[in-house]
């Protein structure tokens, strides 16, 4: 779960891939929303205060936390966890290549290896 924006976001939910968030306080449902099509296996997520980033069904998705709707979705073959650092990059697994996107400072990955 992410916990931001006095709300508690968890993902996942079998075949629906399902998107929903919980009012911190009171417990009550602010949204629950089926945004990725096939099975998910994972529910990692990461977030800033205005997206909510997840890969999952080969989908990469940009979500609004205020309410759940979809603000991009990049397909290919995304799964597992996305990352977030410090200087505005967002980094996603596709079939067998880490991406990263969104980068302040360009970072050459074409060396990088991971075995």
């Amino acid at each position: 779960p992410v916990v931001m924006n006095g709300n508690v976001y968890v993902y996942g939910a079998g075949v629906e891939g399902r998107l929903a968030a919980y009012d911190a306080q009171t417990g009550a449902e602010v949204f629950n929303e089926s945004i990725v099509t096939g099975f998910v296996f994972r529910d990692y997520m990461a977030a800033t205060l205005d997206a909510i980033y997840l890969a999952e069904g080969g989908d990469l998705l940009i979500v609004d936390p205020s309410d759940g709707s979809v603000i991009d979705r990049r397909t290919d073959e995304y799964d597992g966890a996305v990352a977030l650092d410090g200087r505005g990059g967002l980094y996603a697994h596709n079939g067998d290549a880490l991406e990263a996107f969104g980068m302040l400072i360009p970072v050459e990955l074409s060396e990088f290896v991971v075995e």
